[in-house]
């Protein structure tokens, strides 16, 4: 069975960028307290993006949603982000300079 044009729908994603300071620049910084506050801020995302779903239900596909970090993971923020990323689940694209 075929799906004609009409039925089909679109998957729900969402890509978040992110760049920040380097390690030696977040010496300052309570690292424990910034990691947490960045895994809350992706589980907001995970459960903010998931409710959306589910309200929208008949619009997208019933597929799980699809969120990736992109980031250059330099040393500092940009890698513990991406850590926090991996950890819940997304999917991590590095953009590496040649």
């Amino acid at each position: 069975m075929t799906s004609s044009p009409s039925t089909i729908k679109p998957h729900l994603a969402l890509t978040v960028g992110v760049t920040g300071h380097r390690l030696h620049r977040l010496q300052s910084a309570d690292l424990a307290a910034l990691r947490a506050a960045v895994d809350a801020t992706l589980a907001n995302i995970n459960t903010t993006l998931n409710a959306e779903q589910r309200k929208y239900q008949k619009l997208v596909a019933a597929v799980p949603v699809q969120i990736r970090m992109i980031s250059a993971l330099a040393d500092g923020a940009d890698t513990i982000v991406a850590q926090s990323a991996l950890a819940a689940g997304w999917r991590v694209d590095a953009c590496l300079p040649f």
